[in-house]
């Protein structure tokens, strides 16, 4: 069962195979826009390894660096591997389309999954904001 983000699209691409190349690239566009959107991310290049990189503005706070950064490749994988095939036109295997779907669902999964890093400095500030304090008061 897709996630709930997906779940037109499932519906789209089930519709007729005429029309799995439209609801993929869909999807596509749509995770990318949903990380754009929480992560606040402008990159226009490696849009991923922005997001999810050395200066990650998303992260899964459970995994160490290495099992993230996995996670970013899988992303960048994803869009390398299929998305911009299919927005090329160049060799697109529709034999995989169903599990392009599938692999589109997890990384929306994930996606969903990733918050945005604590920093400490942005939680003082919001806190004294919050509590009516001058950012620059001491006490």
């Amino acid at each position: 069962m897709l996630c709930s983000e997906m779940q037109d699209i499932g519906r789209e691409f089930a519709s007729s195979p005429e029309r799995r190349d439209s609801a993929l690239l869909k999807a596509y566009r749509r995770l990318e826009m949903t990380a754009r959107q929480r992560s606040g991310a402008v990159e226009h290049g490696d849009l991923w390894g922005g997001i999810f990189g050395k200066q990650a503005k998303l992260r899964w706070p459970s995994l160490p660096e290495d099992k993230t950064r996995a996670r970013m490749q899988l992303f960048q994988g994803a869009v390398g591997a299929f998305r911009n095939l299919r927005g090329h036109k160049e060799g697109v295997e529709e034999g995989f389309a169903s599990n392009e779907l599938i692999l589109l669902d997890l990384l929306s999964r994930l996606l969903a999954a990733a918050e945005q890093p604590h920093h400490p400095m942005c939680s003082e500030t919001h806190r004294n904001e919050r509590d009516g304090a001058d950012v620059g008061e001491t006490e």
